[in-house]
C-alpha cells in the first residue's frame, strides 16, 4: 500500500466519516455526543432511542452505531459511527433512507 495508498484511505474515511456526521446531524434528535471533539473516521452521536435504532438498521442488514453505553453507563442513548474507504457513498445512502424512514 506504502505512505501514498494509506493517506489516500485516510482522506477517504475521514471525507466520508465527516459527510455522514453532517448528514446525521440533520436527523431530528441527533446529535454529536462530543460536538467540540476532533475526528478521523469514527465518531459518537447522542441519540433518541439508540437501542431501537441499532435493531432498526439491523432488520436490514445494516450494522451500524455501537453502543456505547455497554461500557460507558453515563453514555447512554450513545452510538458511535465508523466509515472507511469500504463504506462507499452508496451503503451511505442506504443508511440514511432507513434511518430517515
Amino acid at each position: 500500500m506504502g505512505p501514498y495508498g494509506l493517506r489516500q484511505i485516510a482522506d477517504v474515511s475521514f471525507r466520508r466519516a465527516h459527510s455522514l456526521a453532517d448528514r446525521l446531524a440533520r436527523l431530528q434528535g441527533w446529535e454529536p455526543a462530543f460536538p467540540e471533539r476532533q475526528f478521523l473516521n469514527e465518531f459518537p452521536f447522542r441519540v433518541p432511542k439508540a437501542r431501537s435504532v441499532v435493531r432498526k438498521l439491523a432488520r436490514k442488514g445494516i450494522l451500524g452505531g455501537l453502543e456505547v453505553n455497554r461500557w460507558f453507563r453515563e453514555l447512554k442513548d450513545v452510538l458511535t459511527f465508523t466509515c472507511t474507504e469500504v463504506n462507499d457513498p452508496q451503503a451511505l445512502d442506504e443508511l440514511m433512507a432507513v434511518l430517515e424512514s
